[in-house]
């Protein structure tokens, strides 16, 4: 059984990730986050809907990268955000522990460093660390493919972020949308 551990699954987007990923059997899902009683009752609704997957609980803040050992997980998704002004603790506890790693980051800087912070060090110890995989840069980059094929040159691209309508506007969400207002966009 693999162990996925989930960080800020009862946020915005993480809970909808825990219920996809509830869904497989043969994992071992651990919702983690900073207070036990939003996890509590993400891993009630997600017994009731008789999922596949084994469902546990960790209280685990991401700024404390060295907890992660203790969880041994097979891989780590981070969802708790804001990126735009973390570091690369987290992933690296992540790789160093021989766990996969998977975020959601939207952070410009936070992504643009990723490759050369830690990619050596993921193929080294065999793991995949991938970073931006939220909908805003994983969806821009993939309508703006087919958009350019066969073009020589690209002189600018503006993409924003907005929560939906009908989107839940968790404190990272917000968080991460506001910190780039008033701020020049460096290309």
């Amino acid at each position: 059984m693999r162990r996925i551990l989930l960080i800020g699954a009862a946020g915005a987007f993480g809970s909808r990730l825990a219920v996809m990923l509830a869904k497989f059997d043969g994992i071992e899902l651990v919702l983690a986050g900073r207070r036990q009683g939003p996890l509590e009752n993400l891993q009630a609704r997600l017994m009731a809907q008789d999922c596949p997957a084994k469902i546990a609980i960790a209280v685990f803040d991401r700024h404390r990268p060295n907890d992660l050992a203790g969880l041994a997980p097979w891989l780590v998704i981070d969802a708790a955000g804001p990126f735009q002004d973390s570091g690369y603790e987290l992933a690296l506890a992540a790789i160093d522990g021989g766990a996969h790693y998977i975020d959601l980051a939207d952070g410009r800087t936070f992504v643009a460093g990723f490759p050369t912070s830690l990619d050596q060090k993921a193929r080294a110890r065999g793991v995949l660390a991938v970073t931006g995989a939220s909908s805003t840069p994983a969806l821009s980059h993939a309508a703006l493919t087919p958009l350019v094929a066969g073009w020589t040159q690209i002189d600018e691209t503006i993409v924003a972020i907005s929560p939906g309508a009908r989107s839940p506007r968790g404190l990272s969400v917000v968080k991460s949308i506001l910190s780039y207002a008033g701020k020049p966009v460096r290309i």
